[in-house]
């Protein structure tokens, strides 16, 4: 009993929505994870209203895991903030719940990069599958470690994210503001920075997103970004927003741009249309990497012209 008392805890925390299909994979990666010497931990799941079985085949699967569950949908940054609440572990370690860990040691790395003074340490993302849009998120990943491996912790991904339980409280956990997606990781990454906390990246930690997307899914997730979370962090961080790439095609900041949303508005499904089938043809990736980005950045115009309330 005496060795129990003095066990570490690392808290686990996995926000899901509608994530029948991806869930029990993640967490038998989880599960797998192999901890120090007098370490243990609790995994917390938290339910942001799904509408599907994700909470009934996590309770089926694995019942030791802590199931929280939300009465509405609340967004990623309140379903952090509740599972995080739930814990009391020294150690927060965040997981989206279509991310699986490529090995039994992420956590013990994870641990041992914050027991040697690190205030935070995030993680690498890698995909697998293949396909057009396999090929443009992993060129997204391998340049995010590159980015990180050069110091630059702008690139911190709270999809893998592991950090000391005191900082978190003392940075007031993640912003509630952002109740659309979008920019609460950005958010959260320069009160970070701000601080002046010690960011690590740790490369022994590699999580697998496998990718579904479409550039439907992905243009609605940019306009709705664009729209509702793009202007919170813009006028919390006006210099660091205008420095993005985002900041570029933002009419709020260039007006003279609405005169492009006004014009391809009535175009845009089309276009998604046509990228949506054009990705699967025999073209350059070159080329349909060149016309998605062109797509994705006019719905991110459209969704900056239609600012939300």
């Amino acid at each position: 009993m005496s060795s129990n008392l003095t066990m570490q805890q690392i808290d686990i925390v996995i926000p899901v929505y509608n994530g029948a299909a991806c869930i029990l994979d993640t967490l038998k990666t989880v599960f797998a994870q192999v901890l120090p010497d007098g370490w243990a931990m609790q995994v917390y799941v938290v339910d942001d209203a799904s509408t599907d079985n994700t909470r009934e085949r996590v309770r089926e699967a694995y019942p030791q895991v802590q199931l929280v569950t939300l009465n509405s949908n609340q967004g990623r940054s309140i379903a952090r903030n509740k599972g995080a609440a739930a814990g009391q572990g020294e150690l927060l370690c965040f997981l989206d719940s279509d991310c699986q860990y490529q090995g039994p040691q992420a956590l013990a790395a994870y641990i041992e990069v914050l027991n040697v003074g690190a205030d935070v340490s995030f993680g690498a993302l890698h995909t697998d599958s293949s396909g057009f849009w396999a090929e443009y998120q992993q060129s997204v990943y391998v340049e995010r470690i590159a980015q990180a491996e050069q110091g630059n912790m702008q690139v911190i991904t709270t999809a893998s994210l592991a950090l000391q339980r005191r900082v978190f409280e003392e940075m007031g956990g993640f912003s509630t503001g952002y109740t659309h997606y979008g920019f609460e990781d950005r958010d959260l990454t320069q009160r970070l920075l701000n601080a002046d906390c010690d960011i690590r990246f740790c490369a022994d930690v590699v999580a697998n997103h496998e990718n579904d997307d479409t550039l439907g899914a992905l243009c609605k997730k940019l306009n709705v970004s664009a729209q509702y979370s793009a202007p919170l962090f813009m006028q919390q961080y006006p210099q660091v927003y205008a420095a993005m790439s985002y900041a570029k095609v933002d009419t709020r900041l260039r007006p003279a741009l609405r005169y492009l949303s006004w014009l391809g508005t009535p175009l845009l499904p089309a276009l998604i249309a046509i990228g949506d089938r054009g990705v699967h043809w025999p073209l350059p990736y070159r080329l349909k990497k060149f016309y998605v980005q062109g797509v994705m950045a006019l719905a991110y115009l459209q969704g900056s012209a239609h600012q939300g309330g």
